[in-house]
C-alpha cells in the first residue's frame, strides 16, 4: 500500500534497491508482476528492475498494489544451479509533491 497521509498530491514511485544474494542469483529467474488496484499490470521483469511510478495520488489516499513473484517452469532452464540460493532486497518508495496541486 502506497499512502499519501500529507495535504497536497503526491506522485509515487517505488523501486527495488539493495540487491543480495548467492550466486548464481535468484533475479535471473524468479519473475515479478505487480499489479495496482484496478488490476492492471504496473511492471513486470526481474526483481533488480522493479520501477513504479504511482503519477497522481490524491491528499489523503491510498494505493494498492499487489506483487506477484513466481519461478517459471522454463523446459530450457536447469534449475538445479539454484537450490538453497537467496536474494534479499528492499523496497523504497519516494514522494514528489506535484506543482499546482
Amino acid at each position: 500500500s502506497l499512502k499519501n497521509s500529507g495535504t497536497l498530491a503526491s506522485s509515487m514511485r517505488v523501486r527495488a534497491m539493495n540487491l543480495s544474494g548467492s550466486s548464481p542469483s535468484l533475479d535471473d529467474v524468479l519473475k515479478v508482476q505487480i499489479y495496482d488496484q484496478s488490476n492492471n499490470i504496473a511492471y513486470t521483469g526481474k526483481v533488480s528492475g522493479i520501477d513504479v511510478l504511482q503519477p497522481l495520488l490524491p491528499a489523503r489516499t491510498t494505493s494498492v498494489y499487489t506483487i506477484k513473484v513466481t519461478w517459471p517452469d522454463e523446459p530450457t532452464v536447469d534449475d538445479n544451479p539454484y537450490q538453497g540460493a537467496t536474494l534479499s532486497f528492499d523496497l523504497t518508495a519516494d514522494a514528489s509533491v506535484i506543482a499546482g496541486q
